[in-house]
Order: C-alpha cells, then sequence, then structure tokens
C-alpha cells in the first residue's frame, strides 16, 4: 500500500524534525503543510527530507486538513499527524500489517497523551482519545473547516491497538492560552 504522512505546522521548529523521525518509521512520503510560519521551520522539514506545501495562515489546522489530504497524489491512503504527536514502531508496525487486508475505509488512532513530556494522562478521560487519522484517500469526502471537526469518510472504520504519543503542552500556561484561543473560535 502506497502511504503518505501529513503534517500541518505553523511555526514548530521546535517539534518538526522529531515528528518527521517518528514518520518516516511509516514512510518516506512525508508533506508538511505549512500555514506561512516565520521561523525555520520549513526549511528544517526540508532538510528532513519532507515536501513542504503552503496553505493561507488559520489560527487551527482543519482549514488545512482537505488540502493535504489532495497533496498525497499518488498515495492510496493518508496518515494526519500533528507536529506535536510521534508514530511509534508498535503502531508503525501495525499499520503496516493491517492495509494490506483491511476491508476498512478509515482508522482511528488512540493517542497517548504526555502533559510536559513526562506524565501520561491516562485518566480522566484523557486516554484512549482516538480521533480518525489514517483515512484510505478513495473513501475521503471531506474535512470540515471548524475547528475540532471530524472527516467525511465513506465505509466502516476500524481502531489502531498501538497508540501514537501526544506531548501536548510544555506547561499549565501554554495549555490556558490555547485553551482561551480555542474558545474564541467555538465562541465565534
Amino acid at each position: 500500500m502506497r502511504l503518505t504522512v501529513i503534517i500541518h505546522t505553523y511555526n514548530e521548529e521546535q517539534a518538526i524534525a522529531a515528528c518527521i523521525t517518528s514518520a518516516r518509521m511509516l514512510t518516506k512520503d512525508i508533506v508538511v503543510v505549512d500555514m506561512h510560519s516565520t521561523d525555520k521551520t520549513r526549511s528544517i522539514a526540508r532538510r528532513a527530507g519532507a515536501r513542504v506545501v503552503t496553505f493561507p495562515f488559520s489560527r487551527y489546522v482543519e482549514p488545512a486538513r482537505s488540502f493535504g489530504i489532495k497533496q498525497a497524489v499518488d498515495s492510496d491512503w493518508v496518515f494526519i499527524l500533528d507536529t506535536d504527536e510521534h508514530i511509534t514502531k508498535a503502531l508503525a508496525q501495525e499499520v503496516q500489517q493491517t492495509l494490506t487486508t483491511t476491508p476498512h475505509s478509515h482508522f482511528r488512532i488512540k493517542r497517548k497523551n504526555i502533559f510536559g513530556k513526562r506524565a501520561w494522562l491516562a485518566h480522566g478521560g484523557w486516554w484512549p482519545d482516538a480521533q480518525i487519522r489514517l483515512i484510505r484517500k478513495a473513501d475521503f469526502v471531506s474535512w470540515p473547516t471548524r475547528i475540532h471537526s471530524t472527516p467525511e469518510i465513506h465505509g466502516t472504520g476500524g481502531i489502531m491497538q498501538s497508540p501514537m504519543l501526544h506531548f501536548f503542552h510544555n506547561e499549565i500556561s501554554g495549555m490556558v492560552k490555547k485553551t482561551a484561543i480555542y474558545e474564541a473560535i467555538e465562541a465565534s
């Protein structure tokens, strides 16, 4: 199966290289959809071997999701990955073994949410936090542009047993700031 990893970015120079390194466990075909970063994100991504395309700036990623999927021209499947997420070796192996025989059109991937790169939030609704991230392109319809939306996909979904790692927020102040931004977007 031909698979492309799609990574959406905006000013992620500190995280993009490690994200791409983890994606390489799954495929060499990596596309970074950058929303006009003002730091070194694009140059770091190119040096890491990713193809970089640009999308107009947005304060959240959903407006760029459909565009990103369309960039995987020669692939059968796409794996959507954010820069604060890493694919694990176990997940890469499970994906590679599953895609050759699956009847499903998409899969939810469990996210092991890790706060401050140290504490796994295994309780309080933070686990398994499964998100649709692996999609057969032929069955993809669209990704609504509203914040925290889920994609429209024909067919049935499955769930991978191996999680990806989600290294979100290094400190409480960053978490509060991001929550305030998302609340303002959702309120409008």
